[in-house]
C-alpha cells in the first residue's frame, strides 16, 4: 500500500513546490524609514554562525540554514546622525555584521526590519545576509548631529542680530556677517559651547561711539585793551606785587583773595558788561576781541591768540632747519558745573611772546621768547566773571617794530599798535563769565545743531577745494 501511494506523493510535493515555490530573494530591494530606539527588539546572537573575524563586528541570526551564497548586492548610502534611529525594511534577514560597532549599532528587530543606531561620528560597513542567500552591503555614514536642526536653532538665537547670518558648509554650521555688541559676542561664545560644530567666521566692527548731551559749560570771553586809571572803577584792585598774570574775581564791592597764587591774584566781579560799555563809550575801553567758547562739565576748553614764528635749529652736518614757534595768550579751562549753576575749574594762564632784548633776527634769525605761566582753580557762580590781567608787559616800540608781522597778529596786533599801551598807560584784561547749560536746554541742543552745520559747511569748501 504504502509501496504504491509513494508516486502519488511524490507527485503532490512536486505539484506544491512549483505552485509555492521559494521567493527570489535577489528581487528585494530594502527601503528605509524613520524609526525610534524602543521599536528594536534584539534577536538572540546565533552561536552556530561563523565568527566575524573584523575588529568591532557585531552579528545576529535568526535562524541557521545551509543555503548556497549568492552574489553580493551594494545597497544605497545611508546617512545618520549622532543618535538617530532608522529601519531598513529587508524580507527574510538571516543575520548582520557591522565593520565598526563604535560607529553604528544594527538589531535586528523581525525578519523584515534592521534598526540601525548611531553612534559615534565616522563611517562604517553594515552587510545583511537573507535567508534565501542574497547579501547586501551598505556603506552608513553617522554624523556628529543633526545640521540642518543645530542651523535652525543657530538663526532663533540669532534672530535678534541683523548683521549677522547662518548656514550649513559640510556638516558644519558657519555664522557670517559682522557685529559690535560685547553681548553679542558672548552669545556667540555660548552658542558655540552648545554646538561644537558651529564656526563663527564674524568679525567684530568698531562699535560707534554713542554721542549723548550732557551738561555745557558756556564761557563768555572777552579781551579788552582798558585804562590803568580805570581798573579801578571796575573794583578790581591789582597788587604790585603779583610778579605774572593777575586773576581776579570781584563782586560789585571788591573781595580780593588776600594771599598771592602763583603770582597772581583773583577775585570775582559782577556786572562788568554795562561798566565795560560805559568805560567804551568814554574812551577808556576798547574791545579787542569776543570769543565763545563751550564744552561739556568735566571736558576742556583752549582759547589762543597769537601766532606762530618760524625759528632755524641746528641740525646735522652742519645744516639747519625750521621750527615755528608759538606765542601769543593760551587759556585753558576744565570746568565742572552741578545742577545749582556752581562752576569750578581749572586754569591756565599762559602768555608766551618774542623778547627783542635778546632776539638777533636781522643776523642769523634767532628769536629768544619771554613767557609767563600761571596755574590755577578757582569756582564761581554762574554768571559771576573771571577778570585776568597783567598777561602782557609793554617793553617799548622795539617789540614793536624788531620782530617781523606782530603788529599784523590778530587781536593783539591791535594792541602793539596802540600808542597807550606803547606808553603802558592801557592794561590788557581778558574777562571770562561762565554758564552752565542744562543737557537738554534748548541752547545747548541748538549750538550742537550749530556745529553740525558748520562742520558739514567747512567739508564742503574743503571737497570744492580739492576738486579744483
Amino acid at each position: 500500500m504504502k509501496t504504491k501511494l509513494q508516486p502519488y506523493v511524490a507527485a503532490i510535493s512536486l505539484l506544491a513546490q512549483v505552485a509555492f515555490g521559494a521567493p527570489d530573494d535577489a528581487a528585494q530591494r530594502p527601503s528605509t524609514q524613520a524609526a525610534t530606539a524602543s521599536s528594536a527588539r534584539p534577536v538572540a546572537l546565533s552561536m552556530a554562525d561563523p565568527a566575524p573575524r573584523a575588529h568591532g563586528v557585531q552579528a545576529t541570526a535568526l535562524a541557521q540554514n545551509s543555503v548556497t551564497p549568492g552574489p553580493t548586492v551594494s545597497g544605497p548610502s545611508v546617512t545618520l546622525f549622532h543618535g538617530e534611529v532608522q529601519v531598513l525594511d529587508l524580507a527574510n534577514v538571516s543575520r548582520i555584521a557591522v565593520g565598526n560597532g563604535e560607529v553604528l549599532r544594527a538589531t535586528v528587530a523581525e525578519p523584515g526590519q534592521v534598526v540601525l543606531i548611531g553612534e559615534g561620528a565616522g563611517t562604517t560597513t553594515l552587510r545583511v545576509w537573507t535567508a534565501g542567500g542574497a547579501q547586501y552591503t551598505y556603506e552608513v555614514k553617522v554624523r556628529p548631529d543633526d545640521t540642518a536642526r543645530i542651523v535652525r536653532d543657530v538663526q532663533d538665537l540669532l534672530a535678534s542680530e541683523p548683521g549677522l547670518s547662518v548656514k550649513q558648509v559640510d556638516g558644519h554650521v558657519l555664522i557670517e556677517g559682522d557685529y559690535s555688541l560685547a553681548s553679542t559676542a558672548a552669545r556667540i561664545e555660548a552658542i558655540q559651547k552648545i554646538y561644537p560644530q558651529v564656526v563663527s567666521v564674524a568679525p567684530v566692527r568698531k562699535a560707534p561711539t554713542a554721542v549723548a548731551i550732557e551738561r555745557m559749560v558756556h564761557m563768555d570771553v572777552r579781551v579788552v585793551e582798558i585804562r590803568k586809571s580805570a581798573l579801578e572803577r571796575l573794583g578790581v584792585n591789582w597788587s604790585a606785587q603779583a610778579a605774572g598774570p593777575n586773576l581776579a574775581v570781584n563782586l560789585a564791592t571788591s573781595k580780593n583773595i588776600p594771599r598771592p597764587l602763583n603770582g597772581g591774584f583773583f577775585g570775582i566781579a559782577t556786572n562788568l558788561t554795562s561798566m565795560l560799555d560805559v568805560l567804551e563809550q568814554d574812551g577808556d575801553s576798547w574791545t579787542l576781541a569776543e570769543p565763545k567758547v563751550s564744552c561739556k562739565s568735566g571736558g576742556e576748553a583752549k582759547f589762543t591768540v597769537g601766532g606762530e614764528i618760524p625759528v632755524p635749529v641746528a641740525a646735522g652736518l652742519g645744516t639747519s632747519t625750521v621750527i615755528y614757534k608759538k606765542y601769543g595768550i593760551i587759556l585753558e579751562f576744565k570746568p565742572v558745573a552741578d545742577d545749582k549753576g556752581n562752576v569750578s575749574s581749572s586754569i591756565v594762564a599762559e602768555v608766551s611772546e618774542p623778547d627783542p632784548t635778546f632776539s638777533n633776527v636781522g643776523n642769523n634769525g634767532l628769536v629768544a621768547f619771554r613767557q609767563n605761566r600761571t596755574e590755577t582753580e578757582v569756582s564761581l557762580r554762574e554768571n559771576e566773571t573771571l577778570v585776568i590781567s597783567g598777561l602782557l608787559r609793554n617793553s617799548g616800540s622795539t617789540a614793536v617794530n624788531g620782530i617781523p608781522g606782530l603788529k599784523d597778529v590778530p587781536v593783539l596786533g591791535n594792541l602793539f599798535r596802540s600808542k597807550e599801551f606803547q606808553n603802558e598807560r592801557t592794561e590788557l584784561v581778558v574777562m571770562v563769565t561762565p554758564r552752565s547749560i542744562p543737557a537738554q536746554a534748548e541752547a545747548n541742543v541748538a549750538s550742537i545743531k550749530r556745529a553740525d552745520q558748520i562742520t558739514v559747511g567747512v567739508n564742503k569748501i574743503i571737497n570744492s577745494n580739492m576738486a579744483e
